[in-house]
């Protein structure tokens, strides 16, 4: 808790009663002064109109040669459905079948996935069949594509952990 107050070295007022306080004051105290108005600012230039010309979405657009890349060359023999991922083919497992585990015991089926060097992500899938869930749902627990959960699972069905 304060106990002494000190005097002030500052007395701030407002300019009118600055020259009041002037002519009627004599004493030494400094007064700040008022702070000068800012410049004026220029006006805000808007940009030229811009026409919107050929907007339309459903209009086709001339589609363009295909670009190259220097480090990878164009290969006539490729396919759409070869280069894109989400055209890639969903391998002849059935989508209904429900993948089932070997063994009841998660140590020992830890143990082999240790042994068989799997990824997290074949880990994470391992763990979450309980036998009763799809592939899509796996698929959609995952975060993953339908064909990289498939992927997973053959590797695991290699590994004998699983089978389809």
């Amino acid at each position: 808790m304060v106990t002494q107050l000190g005097s002030c070295r500052f007395k701030f007022e407002h300019a009118s009663e600055q020259n009041a306080a002037t002519s009627h004051s004599n004493t030494s105290t400094p007064v700040a002064e008022p702070a000068a108005a800012p410049p004026p600012q220029p006006p805000i230039a808007h940009p030229p109109a811009i026409t919107h010309q050929h907007t339309d979405p459903l209009r086709r657009l001339p589609q363009p040669h295909p670009i190259t890349n220097p480090g990878f060359p164009l290969s006539s023999g490729t396919s759409k459905q070869q280069t894109d991922p989400y055209q890639a083919p969903i391998p002849a497992i059935s989508m209904q079948r429900v993948p089932q585990r070997r063994f009841s015991n998660n140590e020992n089926s830890l143990r082999l996935l240790e042994q068989q060097r799997l990824t997290r992500q074949h880990r994470q899938v391992f763990l979450l069949i309980d036998n009763r869930r799809s592939p899509l749902e796996l698929a959609r627990l995952t975060s993953r594509r339908l064909d990289e959960l498939y992927v997973i699972l053959t590797d695991l069905e290699r590994a004998g952990l699983i089978f389809l």
